[in-house]
C-alpha cells in the first residue's frame, strides 16, 4: 500500500467546505428563482393594470357592448356596438 496518510483533521475540513460549497450553490439558484419569480410578477401586475385601466376608465364616446343571444364566433353571429359608427366600432376593438 502506500504511506500516504491523511489526516481525520483533513476529511472534516474537505466534507465541510464540500457542504458549504454545496450550500451556497443551492442558496444562490434559489435566490435567483425568486428574483425571476418576483420579476415576473411585478411585469404580469403592470399589464394587469393597464389592461384593466383601458377596459375600466370610460373613454367619453358613451357606447356599450350588446350581443345576440348565445353570441359565439363558433355559431357565426356578430357582436355589434351600439352607439358608434362600424368604423369606430373596429378602432375600439383593436
Amino acid at each position: 500500500m502506500s504511506d500516504i496518510r491523511i489526516e481525520p483533521e483533513w476529511l472534516v475540513t474537505g466534507a465541510a467546505l464540500l457542504l458549504i460549497g454545496t450550500g451556497g450553490y443551492l442558496a444562490y439558484g434559489a435566490f435567483q428563482r425568486r428574483s425571476r419569480r418576483k420579476g415576473l410578477l411585478a411585469r404580469l401586475e403592470r399589464i394587469a393594470y393597464q389592461a384593466a385601466h383601458q377596459v375600466l376608465v370610460p373613454d367619453g364616446m358613451a357606447a356599450s357592448f350588446t350581443s345576440t343571444t348565445s353570441c359565439s364566433p363558433a355559431a357565426g353571429c356578430s357582436c355589434s356596438i351600439r352607439g358608434a359608427s362600424p368604423a369606430s366600432s373596429s378602432a375600439a376593438i383593436r
